[in-house]
């Protein structure tokens, strides 16, 4: 067994140690206590002032637009979505390749923040290599709208057929689906990627976003309603200028991840 040593242990639960250390043997840990490990133990030395915690969890992230920082960040909320993210998104396609580099960049970021497990909903799917290269667990939601679209019935086909393909393009890394909010996932398709997320046990469906009338979801598994302070979906930074008082997280429960 190796052990990791630091000034402050945090576990899961119980009082901080401060000294404490971590013992490790065949990637999991068999031990948690107080003081100096013993002295037979192969140990790394957390430093002065250094904690040792459990990971943190970032369960609402857009990892692939890490390159949009500071994009109309003095605009109001709907004009930040609308006259900045949405244009710069759109004008992003023509160099995908700063996708890849904005999901690394968030990646890197969130693990020297102290994140190891990150919920990556978006359209792309940068983010599930940007997190397989740091070692980060995670779930990829799939977004879903349709607002926009002129045929709803046709948007809803070719979006199953994109699904039907995520999982061999996701090459095992746990995914599930995100409809984006009731102004922009109409009711029928909401309605429909519940009910597909309901045949798979195994598929979550998550969406953090504004709700006024918010309601149980339809998909498998305990729903839990939760309030918290408006702001911005990034969580960048918060705004009173949100169209809504209140902003709402509906979460359906799912198994770990991989």
């Amino acid at each position: 067994m190796d052990a990791i040593a630091a000034d402050h242990v945090i576990p899961v639960s119980g009082p901080v140690l401060s000294p404490g250390w971590v013992g490790i043997e065949a990637g999991r840990i068999r031990e948690v206590a107080p003081g100096r490990p013993p002295r037979e133990l192969a140990v790394v030395e957390g430093g002065p002032a250094s904690v040792l915690m459990p990971g943190l969890v970032s369960a609402h992230t857009h990892l692939a637009l890490g390159h949009l920082r500071h994009v109309a960040d003095d605009l109001p909320f709907l004009d930040w979505i609308l006259r900045g993210i949405v244009p710069a998104i759109e004008a992003s396609h023509a160099t995908p390749a700063v996708f890849e580099k904005g999901a690394r960049r968030s990646a890197r970021e969130l693990l020297e923040g102290g994140v190891t497990l990150v919920g990556d909903n978006f359209l792309r799917a940068e983010g599930v290599l940007a997190l397989r290269e740091t070692g980060q667990k995670g779930i990829f939601f799939q977004e879903v709208f349709g607002s926009l679209a002129i045929d709803e019935a046709a948007y809803i086909e070719t979006t199953g057929r994109e699904l039907d393909g995520l999982a061999a393009r996701l090459g095992g890394f746990p995914f599930g689906y995100s409809p984006h909010t009731p102004w922009t996932c109409p009711a029928k398709t909401f309605a429909w990627i519940a009910a597909r997320a309901s045949s798979s046990p195994a598929v979550p469906v998550a969406s953090t976003r504004c709700w006024r009338n918010a309601a149980p979801s339809t998909a498998t598994g305990s729903v839990g309603l939760r309030s918290r302070p408006s702001g911005r979906a990034s969580g960048r930074r918060s705004s009173s200028r949100t169209p809504c008082r209140r902003r709402r997280r509906i979460s359906v429960s799912s198994p770990p991840t991989r």
